[in-house]
């Protein structure tokens, strides 16, 4: 089952969208799915239904974190995982339109679509290190 597969499966079960896709990647990095879980439940609908920055968005950055982030105060890779996720929110705004709830929300674009969306593009940038 793909990431996409995995996070379209626990959006389903009723975890909000940012759950949904960094549940999907998480056991790939030694946290539990509910460990995951529980470190989402504050992200969805925008941030706690806030309306900003989405969910799914705010799932795939975490995965790109847990896969190439820093634990170290290291500017240049601060710098290159800055970079990365630019290049991931470009990919996901081209995809969908917009990076804020109500406005994806607005275009008619399925929550269950954003989530498969948001893993697909986490999955693709980390098995080829670039979305390009």
């Amino acid at each position: 089952m793909t990431c996409s597969e995995k996070a379209h499966e626990i959006h389903k079960q009723g975890f909000n969208c940012a759950q949904a896709v960094f549940a999907a990647f998480a056991e790939n990095y030694g946290i539990t799915r509910e460990q995951a879980l529980k470190l989402c439940a504050s992200f969805g609908g925008g941030l706690a239904g806030s309306g900003e920055c989405c969910g799914a968005a705010l799932g795939m950055l975490m995965a790109l974190g847990m896969a190439e982030g820093f634990a170290q105060p290291d500017m240049a890779k601060k710098q290159a995982h800055n970079a990365r996720v630019r290049e991931a929110m470009k990919l996901f705004e081209e995809r969908f339109g917009a990076v804020r709830c109500p406005d994806l929300k607005g275009g008619r674009v399925p929550c269950a679509e954003i989530v498969e969306g948001a893993a697909e593009i986490a999955a693709q940038m980390l098995s080829h290190g670039s979305a390009d």
